[in-house]
């Protein structure tokens, strides 16, 4: 038998539509969010799926949902799958970041520099080794 793992993103939240981090802030889905979930689910429930696994973050789980609900699956959820939660930063956009934590080194801001190198400013969030070593 061909096992076959899928991963889907949540849709947009209003927090996606404008610049800002959410980490674990527990955000819904936007208008358009729903419609993309709803999009993925029809696209992805042809695979027919044996198990829908999901974080507890209200867009994670709404997203898996529209899935669930075509293919008559149940949601499993898992906190462990929850996004990095970024202390400090969340809520804030990338350039509010930048602006109260410029980065030393290259331009290119605080949070790209963060993206790019994984190095930890000081944030007091869950550093991105911690988050990958939640779902290992």
């Amino acid at each position: 038998m061909i096992r076959r793992l899928v991963l889907l993103r949540h849709g947009q939240t209003t927090f996606n539509a404008d610049s800002r981090m959410q980490g674990q802030l527990d955000t819904g889905l936007s208008d358009l969010g729903r419609a993309q979930a709803v999009a993925a689910a029809e696209v992805l429930a042809k695979r027919l799926p044996l198990a829908i696994v999901s974080s507890d973050l209200q867009r994670a789980y709404d997203t898996a949902t529209a899935l669930a609900d075509r293919c008559h699956v149940g949601v499993s959820v898992d906190e462990r799958l929850r996004e990095t939660h970024l202390g400090d930063w969340q809520g804030l956009t990338h350039h509010e970041v930048d602006a109260i934590a410029p980065a030393p080194g290259p331009p290119g801001g605080t949070t790209r520099r963060w993206r790019r190198t994984g190095r930890e400013p000081d944030r007091r969030g869950q550093s991105q080794r911690a988050a990958g070593g939640r779902t290992r």
